[in-house]
């Protein structure tokens, strides 16, 4: 009886963890995306009184983004590798902060189109859902918290099943049980059927209606080259600059107001570079000459390193998928000569999640969003091999992730606040 009780009570817990995180996260996402579609409308407009509004609402958003971090500085950034450290019992975050003041600076980021995206921002809220449950069910239950995060995962790309294999292979760095498993399949999908009734918007909106033949297969090398190469100047370009500035803090005290104004700026003169992925992936599928690919990439790492360390908060998730995305269109590029014209779809579609794969070291979680959104038959043999060889090398290479890179900083600020 005692057993059977235990296990109804775990359940509810389950249950209203799912929920929680399904409705918050597809509200989040949902305004989110009605908060960019705002912002562009206003650059896109070049009438005087948006100039004001823009340099206004920059002003106001650097100095209460500021007051945040200050108090709360887990809302900094993306949230991931905090989240990461939580459930690794080595960081304490307060949901009853984190929730609310992560959307007001996060959607303050949006609104202004920093290069950083709102996936990381999903995983920290979903994951202070967890928290809150635990709370409130009188617990310290570090699975429901990384099961929650998975959850916000699922919510934020819209794939359940991405959702159940992030739990395992990024939250809990591949610990497994069946009891676990039954947590993240009734949260995740729970979450997920919340938040697809909120959130229609598809992180990764790319139609493919052509496959590989198999003399093609060989671009799959090229593919893996190029963002083995792209993974790496992402990694330790942002990490240099983050090293850079940490050493001259006097220097880049105000950084998060450079770029403020920066991108406000852009916004006016460029509104289409704007923002983390969904308008690059568009600009990759118009199918640009090599040329202009190159600039694109060039301003999309510049402009997501500044972002990213600007202390504002986004994720690096969708900025990564950008790049990828990019590497796709070069690889396009460099071998239209020997390829159907109508792969320039699936290339982009693999090179983003074999990216993703590479700097993230999730093979499994790339798979199963790929075969979430795109015809299994046409993407399941290529994202395999790119993935699995991505990783491969990378491993060879010693690179690590970049959560872990980034858990580093966080555990040597918490050092030195103890010291």
């Amino acid at each position: 009886m005692k057993n059977v009780k235990s296990f109804f009570i775990l359940l509810l817990k389950l249950i209203f963890t799912g929920i929680a995180v399904g409705l918050l996260i597809g509200t989040y996402q949902f305004l989110g995306h009605k908060i960019i579609h705002l912002s562009r409308i206003i650059y896109e407009d070049k009438f005087i009184l948006n100039y004001i509004l823009m340099a206004v609402v920059g002003l106001l958003g650097f100095y209460v983004v500021r007051i945040i971090i200050d108090k709360i500085p887990y809302v900094s950034g993306g949230g991931i590798p905090q989240m990461e450290l939580t459930i690794e019992g080595k960081y304490d975050i307060k949901y009853y902060l984190s929730i609310p003041f992560m959307i007001i600076s996060s959607y303050i980021t949006f609104f202004l189109g920093l290069g950083i995206g709102s996936e990381g921002p999903s995983i920290l809220l979903s994951g202070s859902v967890g928290i809150m449950a635990n709370k409130i069910f009188k617990n310290d239950d570090k699975e429901l918290i990384a099961v929650a995060s998975g959850a916000g995962f699922a919510s934020a790309f819209l794939s359940p099943y991405a959702g159940v294999v992030y739990v395992f292979e990024e939250a809990l760095d591949y610990k497994f049980n069946f009891k676990l498993l039954f947590k993240a399949i009734v949260v995740v999908f729970i979450a997920y059927f919340f938040s697809q009734l909120l959130n229609k918007h598809l992180i990764l909106d790319i139609t493919i209606d052509f496959g590989f033949k198999p003399k093609e297969y060989i671009v799959l090398i090229f593919l893996v080259i190029i963002n083995l190469i792209l993974g790496c100047i992402f990694i330790f370009g942002l990490i240099g600059m983050k090293k850079f500035i940490n050493k001259h803090p006097k220097i880049f005290k105000y950084r998060m107001l450079f770029v403020i104004l920066l991108t406000i700026v852009l916004g006016f003169i460029a509104t289409k570079l704007l923002g983390s992925e969904s308008h690059m992936i568009s600009l990759c599928l118009e199918n640009k000459g090599i040329q202009s690919l190159i600039l694109l990439l060039i301003f999309k790492f510049i402009f997501t390193f500044f972002s990213a360390n600007s202390n504002m908060s986004g994720g690096l998730l969708v900025p990564i998928l950008a790049v990828g995305a990019l590497g796709g269109a070069i690889t396009y590029s460099l071998c239209s000569n020997v390829i159907s014209e109508d792969l320039l779809p699936i290339i982009i579609y693999i090179s983003c999640l074999t990216i993703y794969a590479i700097t993230t070291k999730s093979f499994f979680t790339s798979i199963a969003l790929a075969l979430n959104f795109a015809p299994i038959n046409l993407v399941i043999l290529p994202i395999c091999i790119t993935a699995l060889l991505g990783v491969l090398i990378s491993e060879f290479l010693k690179t690590r992730c970049i959560y872990e890179y980034l858990k580093e900083f966080i555990e040597i600020k918490e050092e030195l606040k103890e010291n």
